[in-house]
């Protein structure tokens, strides 16, 4: 008995470094992609740590767990929804490599056909970042230079993706 090889190929990067646009060029060249690309509704496949896709593995919404929890099961939903897909997908990490518990990858390699890093100029990516999030760019400089910073609802509620832990990139 084979086992087929992983469908996903992680797309890793600092948030605001151009990942979506990336993930979007390289689905469309696969020769299974998308005959066009609608720059409205830019995808690829869903961000590591999606709750859509979490929650059908777990069964129920993950916003129910504690961060803590999430960071555990990580992995294993990842992995499950990697063997359920049908083709090659470009799929967005902005976390910190081995942020699950017990300094564990956040995306197993089972799940992992390939990984390419993203970088882009850090001056770039702080100005992008002061504007998509409204804040001032001195605000901006210090959060990406923090290894502490995480993307999450900052207790305004849930979103659509837990929480994402960035380390440092530095």
């Amino acid at each position: 008995m084979s086992v087929a090889a992983p469908h996903t190929v992680w797309l890793a990067s600092y948030p605001r470094s151009g990942n979506t646009w990336t993930r979007a060029v390289l689905d469309r060249l696969a020769p299974d992609g998308p005959a066009d690309v609608d720059l409205h509704a830019l995808g690829g496949g869903p961000i590591a740590g999606s709750r859509m896709v979490l929650d059908p593995y777990l069964g129920f919404p993950s916003s129910d767990l504690l961060p803590s929890e999430v960071d555990a099961v990580r992995p294993a939903c990842e992995a499950a929804f990697d063997a359920d897909l049908d083709r090659l997908r470009f799929r967005k990490a902005h976390d910190v490599l081995c942020g699950a518990p017990g300094g564990a990858p956040v995306v197993p390699p089972n799940a992992t056909r390939a990984a390419i890093y993203l970088v882009r100029d850090p001056r770039d990516v702080a100005v992008s970042w002061a504007h998509f999030f409204g804040r001032p760019l001195a605000t901006a400089v210090a959060e990406l230079a923090d290894r502490d910073t995480i993307l999450d609802s900052g207790g305004d509620g849930i979103t659509a993706q837990a929480r994402q832990r960035l380390g440092t990139w530095s």
